[in-house]
């Protein structure tokens, strides 16, 4: 008896450089363009719609004011703070953290703490950072009304 012969996929090629991926790559990109691509999106400011964001604007209205006056999301404005310069660069490794952070607005410092997995202290100086209340919490970690 003759075995079935079994075609073999072609094999992957990486969307960037087009060298061959390995079998057990299942993304686009093999490891060193992936690398890179981190790295060149991690140090190039995004590209983020452009909104006349000042940190006076930041001082005086806190995040949720200017949330409120460009009809954004955090998700929306922390991205085009950091490419205009209100918030500093290097801050674009905890942009995510940031903006769980805002989400988070009705809890009180220990209770986003322990979300966020940083010290009370972290949550502390970012809602300062960025304006945002944080009198008024009970010690469930909800806000009083």
């Amino acid at each position: 008896m003759t075995e079935p012969m079994t075609t073999l996929a072609p094999p992957q090629v990486c969307a960037r450089c087009s060298c061959r991926l390995a079998r057990d790559n299942t993304e686009r990109f093999c490891s060193p363009c992936a690398g890179r691509l981190g790295r060149e999106r991690w140090l190039t400011p995004g590209l983020a719609a452009p909104m006349s964001i000042t940190p006076d604007d930041l001082a005086v209205l806190g995040i949720t004011g200017l949330m409120a006056r460009h009809s954004a999301t955090a998700e929306e404005l922390i991205p085009a703070m950091l490419a205009t310069g209100v918030l500093p660069r290097q801050i674009r490794r905890y942009e995510a953290l940031v903006i769980r952070l805002v989400a988070m607005e009705g809890l009180s410092h220990s209770a986003a703490a322990r979300k966020l997995r940083v010290t009370r202290w972290t949550v502390a100086a970012w809602r300062k950072r960025l304006g945002l209340d944080d009198r008024g919490a009970d010690a469930t970690g909800e806000r009083q009304s």
